[in-house]
């Protein structure tokens, strides 16, 4: 949590740039949450943006059939 309280905006930032974002929740590295550092945050924080409309994933057990939703024929993941 530390990392992304401590580079939030970076990340804000370059995750707006794409096309369409599917993110998993913060890896917690062995830390306590911090509020506001956090998936949900991000999220809200990008969508705020008007760019791009991420999409929460909130188990990473369903990461492949959600992205799979949203993938089309060229696209890089």
């Amino acid at each position: 949590y530390t990392r992304t309280r401590d580079l939030y905006d970076d990340f804000a930032n370059v995750l707006t740039q794409v096309d369409a974002l599917l993110m998993l929740d913060v890896y917690p590295a062995g830390e306590a949450p911090i509020p506001g550092a956090d998936s949900r945050s991000l999220c809200r924080t990008i969508r705020g943006r008007g760019k791009v409309d991420p999409i929460l994933v909130p188990d990473s057990t369903q990461a492949a059939e959600m992205l799979a939703s949203v993938l089309t024929g060229n696209d890089l993941v």
